[in-house]
């Protein structure tokens, strides 16, 4: 069904709010993030006090991720990334692992890329760079000690394969926008959704499949 010029019209209007909105919003997280930042270097803070502090704080970088996920989600509709250059794959994911390097530090997770051939295609920079780190940065942040994270690289696409926590949800549930698959303070519940609403800009399919701890997802070009 074809949506009419006034029905577009309110949806570009709605969209450029939300965009408008979510901007605004970042003023006053971003000053009670600050002033957070400054309790916390008080001496006079009781222990309980730095905790509860450190607490906002944390809260406040939540909240920043998701209004910034939100924009992005806006702007992915309004058709804003549509210019495309030469990107090769290889060089991009391996700068990505070494920016999410602390987190694979952290929990000792071994990450192994296969790749027979040097990979270039063109794209929007801009959305596929977002659409790998955020892959990268699920696959790592759902992680377990000792895991792995697997990453294959063809002609036909890229797959990623890592170990995590069981998944309790359905999968077609887990790429609706503020659904998670397992508890984390580190997820927005935007990730999936981020991820499909790329792929679909980028006219890419995104396929994820899980058994047991094992959890792979599938980007076909």
């Amino acid at each position: 069904m074809k949506t009419s010029e006034s029905g577009k019209g309110e949806l570009e209007k709605r969209q450029q709010y939300i965009e408008h909105l979510s901007h605004e919003i970042m003023t006053p997280l971003a000053i009670i993030k600050s002033k957070a930042e400054l309790l916390l270097q008080s001496p006079a803070l009781r222990e309980e006090d730095l905790l509860n502090t450190a607490a906002i704080i944390e809260t406040v970088d939540r909240l920043t991720s998701i209004n910034k996920g939100l924009i992005l989600l806006s702007k992915i509709h309004q058709g804003i990334y549509i210019d495309r250059e030469q990107i090769s794959v290889v060089p991009l994911i391996q700068k990505m692992i070494q920016m999410l390097n602390p987190i694979a530090e952290s929990k000792n997770i071994q990450i192994e890329i296969t790749s027979e051939l040097s990979l270039t295609i063109e794209t929007n920079k801009t959305l596929f760079e977002i659409l790998i780190l955020n892959t990268l940065k699920n696959a790592l942040i759902h992680n377990i000690q000792d895991g792995t994270l697997k990453i294959w690289i063809s002609n036909d696409g890229i797959s990623f394969e890592n170990t995590g926590l069981i998944g309790k949800k359905e999968i077609k549930e887990l790429f609706k926008r503020f659904v998670s698959g397992a508890a984390s303070p580190d997820s927005i519940g935007l990730g999936l959704s981020i991820m499909k609403q790329i792929c679909e800009q980028l006219d890419y399919q995104l396929d994820y499949k899980r058994s047991g701890h094992i959890h792979r997802l599938n980007i076909t070009f």
